[in-house]
């Protein structure tokens, strides 16, 4: 993981992303290993999305300074947070979801009457698919951050840096 970067008065902002972007994601995908090899630790994986998100909003207003590479590298930035995201909704709403499951299941062996019995199969049936949702999104991250790994993510966002947005041409009275 990186250090702290120092910053100058004399460089410009694109400069100062240059320096700084690959310290921010090399920060995020320190928990990447983490990530492939379990992700049941939601802690892990909220921190890695709490780390990414600085990331993401260094990226968009670093953007109009870059090429379309980067436009792409920051897309893929967005997909990863939107995906954890999601995971972390799981990971709060599983256990919410559950216990209130179980209080059901406890007030309807306390009352004892099938006219006021509580339906918790229902409730039971979103925890299930809460859970599958989570197994599904989780694959989705750990297919996302391999192939990274493999396209080496960093390297590809480092090249998008050297490359100059278009400037849009303008307009020529005749």
């Amino acid at each position: 993981m990186a250090g702290k970067v120092r910053l100058k008065l004399d460089r410009s902002f694109r400069e100062h992303a240059v320096q700084i972007l690959p310290a921010m994601l090399g920060k995020f995908l320190s928990f990447r290993d983490q990530i492939e090899n379990g992700g049941r630790d939601t802690d892990r994986l909220h921190r890695m999305r709490i780390a990414g998100k600085p990331l993401r909003y260094m990226m968009e207003a670093s953007q109009p300074a870059f090429g379309a590479e980067f436009a792409s590298c920051l897309r893929e930035i967005e997909e990863a947070l939107s995906v954890m995201g999601a995971i972390h909704e799981c990971d709060v709403s599983i256990p919410v979801l559950a216990d209130f499951h179980e209080e059901m299941k406890i007030l309807n062996a306390r009352v004892r009457d099938p006219k006021t019995d509580l339906q918790a199969k229902p409730v039971s049936n979103l925890v299930r698919l809460q859970k599958r949702k989570r197994s599904k999104l989780l694959r989705d991250l750990k297919t996302m951050l391999a192939r990274w790994e493999r396209e080496d993510f960093p390297a590809r966002l480092a090249k998008s840096m050297e490359q100059r947005a278009s400037r849009p041409k303008r307009y020529r009275r005749p």
